[in-house]
């Protein structure tokens, strides 16, 4: 039975433009001009999902305005993926907290794998001197809904107060 998130927040360490993207391990490839860091972040190289707090994605306009905060002038190039990280080497803790309408408290629970989104940009962005890039995660809480699977084998834990994730999809998209 789907519903649909009231509260969801992940843990996401950056969100940048990478030149290009190694086919075969999918690390990045050439240059990277990061758009927006975590601010709780020590370094934008070296951050873990352990080092920051969650990023509230409860209502897509505020998390894109907050993922385009930051406004750091873009060296001029041409790039053909935009990215966002959630984690570098393996998830350290839970990474997603999420509440319904039923739930009298959010839930934190570790989703999926570890890594990044990306899009590929086709033709790529051509990326003026000092410019400034607009970003944006499109995704849709109320079509990619939570949902309960109680004996699931991948959701063990649902009842009819706690459900399970479903397929919630983050697609990075170039606005500019």
């Amino acid at each position: 039975m789907p519903i649909a998130a009231e509260r969801f927040e992940m843990k996401i360490l950056s969100a940048y433009l990478a030149e290009d993207v190694d086919p075969v391990t999918m690390s990045n490839s050439g240059r990277v001009e990061r758009i927006w860091v975590n601010p709780d972040c020590p370094d934008a190289n070296s951050c873990r999902d352990s080092d920051v707090g969650y990023f509230d994605l409860s209502e897509p306009a505020a998390a894109n305005r907050a993922l385009n905060s930051q406004g750091p002038e873009i060296a001029a190039g041409s790039f053909h993926y935009v990215r966002v990280e959630f984690c570098i080497g393996g998830p350290q803790g839970k990474t997603v907290r999420y509440k319904t309408a039923a739930m009298s408290e959010a839930v934190e629970a570790a989703y999926g794998g570890c890594g990044v989104t990306s899009e590929r940009i086709e033709p790529a962005v051509e990326v003026g001197s000092n410019s400034a890039v607009t970003i944006a995660l499109e995704y849709d809480l109320t079509t990619q809904p939570l949902y309960y699977a109680e004996g699931s084998p991948s959701c063990p834990s649902a009842d009819t107060q706690t459900p399970c994730l479903g397929g919630i999809t983050l697609t990075p998209a170039v606005v500019r």
